[in-house]
């Protein structure tokens, strides 16, 4: 299944998303989000990548908690390589991570 947006964020950063995805989805936009979005049951990396292959874009909100979540990191990773476009929202002041 096809959607406009997925969002990749930190858990810790789970109300703000939230927010977020009921702003979106107010606006029209279909939107995924874990962990809503996934099913009982179903393998969470797996549907993690699906998520972001059938996503139009993949909206990165940014903060400290993102910047140091190993998941984030792989979610853009995998957006990047499958070249979705990712669009970064700052939530708070923080250092863009490094290679």
């Amino acid at each position: 299944m096809s959607h406009d947006i997925f969002i990749s964020h930190s858990s810790e950063d789970n109300t703000v998303a939230s927010d977020v995805c009921v702003e979106l989805e107010d606006r029209g936009l279909e939107v995924w989000i874990a962990p809503r979005d996934i099913t009982g049951g179903e393998n969470w990396g797996q549907a993690i990548y699906n998520g972001i292959r059938n996503a139009e874009a993949v909206l990165l909100l940014m903060s400290e908690r993102a910047n140091q979540s190993k998941e984030t990191k792989r979610e853009i990773k995998l957006a990047d390589d499958y070249e979705v476009p990712i669009i970064p929202v700052v939530i708070e002041d923080a250092e863009v991570p490094g290679e």
